[in-house]
């Protein structure tokens, strides 16, 4: 059994044409699999109704049939608020006959403008434009600031779409809003330092400074609630005493794959 909500008659139109098994694995011909700029695979979906992006929920346990209606409906809180997020295309949820729960969903986006700031970054030979940093300090100021929680605020999850100057916002699978915005300084500075960490991994030495210098310098502009009161010096190091703990992390993750082959 299918739940199915969609935005847009023609698209309604395409997917209830197709067999139930084909909404989640759509004809070849349609399938459109991209790699990004660390050779992932990315699956864009071509049909009559446009080109769109699809986002896969596999195998959903009962303590996970949430996340993927709760990235849904972010992406419509976001865009309300005038971040500039996917547009929000479809949202289809598979249930268990028997049981009468999820078991599998999809959330089907537009694709999204632009170059994600992991593809710019390597294109520029680990540099960033200071007009890119002052755009992404001031989208990230105003998404805290609004209480917003990222939890996956990665170089990949961040797009720039120069034609307009802009940053785009993807993924929220993860992302919560805090009910005392005030009180919530750790997830901020988990967000800050998943940043910091994705743009000393993509960025030269050099530039990662004058990018962090660039970055907080407008960032602390903005009136972000759970700051006031704490030296910025405070902050930053804060900052990248997680980032370092992210990074060995990762080195820890990398040297056992590299063990188990």
């Amino acid at each position: 059994m299918y739940h199915l909500i969609v935005n847009g008659d023609k698209l309604k139109e395409v997917l209830l044409s197709l067999p139930g098994d084909r909404i989640w694995t759509p004809p070849g011909s349609r399938c459109i699999f991209r790699k990004d700029a660390l050779g992932r695979s990315i699956l864009y979906w071509k049909s009559e109704a446009g080109e769109f992006f699809i986002k896969l929920f596999h195998r959903l346990r009962p303590g996970d049939s949430r996340a993927p209606y709760m990235e849904w409906l972010r992406l419509h809180e976001l865009r309300s608020l005038g971040f500039n997020t996917p547009e929000p295309a479809a949202f289809i949820t598979e249930y268990d006959g028997l049981l009468n729960r999820p078991v599998r969903a999809a959330v089907i986006t537009g694709r999204v403008p632009g170059y994600s700031l992991e593809e710019l970054s390597l294109s520029l030979k680990g540099h960033m434009p200071p007009q890119v940093v002052k755009v992404l300090s001031d989208t990230v100021a105003k998404f805290h600031g609004l209480g917003f929680r990222h939890r996956d605020l990665y170089f990949s999850h961040l797009f720039y779409e120069p034609s307009k100057d802009r940053i785009h916002l993807i993924d929220f699978q993860r992302v919560y809003r805090a009910k005392l915005p005030g009180a919530d300084l750790y997830g901020l500075l988990r967000d800050l330092s998943q940043l910091m960490y994705s743009a000393s991994s993509f960025l030269s030495p050099r530039c990662f400074c004058e990018f962090r210098r660039a970055f907080f310098r407008g960032y602390f502009k903005h009136p972000i609630i759970p700051l006031r009161g704490i030296p910025p010096g405070l902050v930053l190091m804060l900052v990248e005493i997680k980032r370092r703990r992210i990074a060995r992390h990762d080195n820890r993750r990398s040297r056992g794959r590299s063990a188990v082959k």
